[in-house]
């Protein structure tokens, strides 16, 4: 089987479009099956329907193989289903060289996909009723059939696909960073969720003015940008670096990172931070403040800034320890208040235990306001 990517479309992805759709109609012509003429295919006609970003596009090792649109509300065919009950498909479309190559499978795959992260109850379709092969194709992928009708010249075949309720307890986390994701993972390991990351969404995530003055102001920014972009539910969190002995204008707070308006590498915080800690005798104590923001949608969201998700005190220090774990440097010049030794090196799962538990008790608090638990 290919490797096959999916992620939605952009503007610049219009004549990728048009030329899936021109090359599917042309086959399919060809089999003596017409489904769409050339002109019903061009973004000047079919633009009239759909927006870009309604567009899903499938790479087959790299190589534009196929689309769909996906669709909220559909009152054509569907009328007495409301906006957000339901997800549709439209346009489902393969070109000739990726015929049996899995590709068609992979597009309705994440049309479930998608459908189970929105928290819809059904998935819906219409197709050619004198299309046996298409309906099969539709059947061997669960959808049910519900019934035919003529509309105008069209014999219409309608087709629903029920979900499980586990939709309730998929997140996207908003973050590129890998290991955060990882430790959000580990994190909730012990509960009924699946996360998954900006990039497993396959959106191109808009730039994020992060001018929020606490971690709670980030998270919320952050969350909501995010749910603008891929309309499903997502969390973001941010934190706030606070140093025992700094005046209030060095306080790194929400900017750990960002020193006189330069975002700093991994390498350039350790030697932004190991200077500090020797201007205030070779080390100096501080904590983390953590905040987090889920949006479930326009009318759901959950936030919460409190000790039980904020780290514990500990020391950073000007010798950094040799060893570094990729986004997070500053583990290498922290050590345990205590005991002395690195958060490199040091057992830190009595540390990250009352972190995770209190981020396992907000998370099982909105499970249960939504009734997903």
């Amino acid at each position: 089987m290919n490797n096959i990517t999916i992620r939605q479309a952009q503007e610049s992805d219009i004549p990728v479009l048009e030329s899936i759709l021109l090359d599917t109609a042309t086959w399919v012509s060809e089999m003596g099956q017409p489904l769409w003429n050339a002109e019903d295919v061009v973004w000047e006609k079919f633009s009239k329907s759909y927006q870009v970003g309604d567009f899903y596009i499938a790479y087959a090792d790299g190589i534009p193989s196929g689309c769909m649109a996906l669709l909220d509300y559909d009152p054509f065919f569907w009328p007495d289903v409301k906006m957000g009950e339901s997800l549709f498909i439209h346009k489902l479309a393969v070109t000739k060289t990726a015929r049996k190559s899995g590709v068609s499978d992979a597009l309705m795959d994440f049309f479930k996909e998608q459908g189970i992260s929105l928290g819809v109850k059904t998935l819906r379709l219409d197709t050619d009723a004198l299309r046996p092969k298409t309906r099969a194709f539709y059947e061997r992928h669960g959808f049910g059939f519900v019934e035919e009708k003529v509309m105008g010249k069209f014999h219409v075949a309608f087709y629903i696909y029920t979900l499980s309720n586990s939709a309730h307890n998929i997140f996207v986390y908003g973050t590129g960073n890998p290991a955060k994701l990882q430790s959000m993972r580990d994190c909730l390991a012990s509960l009924e969720v699946e996360i998954i990351g900006l990039k497993e969404t396959g959106v191109t995530i808009p730039d994020v003015d992060e001018s929020g003055t606490t971690p709670l102001n980030n998270a919320r920014i952050k969350a909501l940008a995010y749910y603008a972009a891929i309309k499903r539910p997502v969390f973001a969190c941010d934190s706030g670096l606070y140093i025992d002995g700094l005046p209030d204008n060095e306080q790194p707070g929400v900017h750990v990172r960002m020193v006189d308006g330069k975002r700093l590498n991994d390498d350039e915080m350790i030697v932004y931070y190991t200077a500090i800690a020797g201007r205030l005798g070779g080390k100096a104590v501080a904590r983390y403040k953590n905040a987090i923001c889920i949006v479930i949608n326009e009318d759901e969201v959950y936030e919460h800034f409190g000790d039980d998700i904020s780290g514990e005190a500990f020391c950073i220090v000007d010798k950094p320890h040799p060893k570094r774990i990729e986004g997070f440097p500053l583990d290498c010049i922290s050590v345990h208040i205590d005991s002395g030794e690195y958060y490199y090196w040091h057992d830190r799962d009595n540390d990250a235990g009352m972190v995770f538990k209190g981020f396992q008790a907000f998370f099982r608090r909105v499970m249960a306001e939504r009734g997903a638990i």
